[in-house]
């Protein structure tokens, strides 16, 4: 499992962009890069070190994904037919882990990997606990009973500036357990920054 060990508001504050749509992010606040010389004027940046930012963006916004795993998933997108922003985002929306942190069981995606590998997910009746399972259309979710108390899980499942996304379906009145659709296409609304997604797979076609 990834640790994240620089705070994930010194990343927000490098790149300059609240990557996780959080409306107190510190970026809000100190929008210059941290450090002593944060305040300096940046020089203009090249191609390269624009992909190299984007892929950072995307990589922190699934959960800081290394970048051995980003281009093993670009490989098996680019292998599959049609657009391949499409499979890639396809790819990476099916992870488990995501799909904990867009049914709104967990505030962030880092929590949404804290209740995966603790056991507290089932998928079609079976406890799973990787992080990088890959759910299939149809495929059922379900979070423990036992979270409903959980003051973390109350207050993620009233976050307003996220909405479940067109391709999950609660399957029962309290919401512990959900239906995964299948994605067809990436849209910027599953974003809370503009990813440029262009600058990405130029940057993951080098490998």
């Amino acid at each position: 499992m990834t640790r994240t060990i620089t705070s994930k508001t010194k990343y927000e504050r490098t790149i300059g962009e609240s990557i996780y749509g959080k409306g107190n992010s510190s970026v809000h606040k100190r929008p210059t890069k941290p450090g002593q010389h944060g305040k300096k004027n940046v020089r203009r940046k090249s191609n390269f070190c624009l992909q190299l930012r984007e892929t950072k963006k995307l990589r922190l916004f699934y959960g800081y994904l290394t970048h051995k795993y980003l281009i093993k998933i670009y490989k098996l997108a680019s292998k599959e037919r049609g657009n391949k922003i499409d499979n890639l985002v396809s790819y990476l929306e099916g992870r488990l882990s995501t799909f904990v942190y867009r049914a709104k069981w967990a505030k962030t995606i880092y929590q949404a990997k804290q209740l995966v590998s603790h056991g507290w997910i089932k998928v079609n009746g079976k406890k799973v606990d990787i992080n990088s399972y890959l759910l299939k259309p149809n495929d059922i979710i379900e979070i423990s009973d036992k979270i409903l108390g959980n003051p973390h899980f109350q207050e993620s499942m009233k976050y307003e500036h996220r909405g479940l996304p067109n391709f999950y379906e609660y399957v029962n009145d309290n919401k512990t357990a959900c239906k995964f659709l299948g994605i067809k296409a990436a849209t910027s609304e599953l974003f809370p920054t503009e990813m440029r997604m262009k600058l990405i797979i130029e940057y993951l076609s080098k490998f």
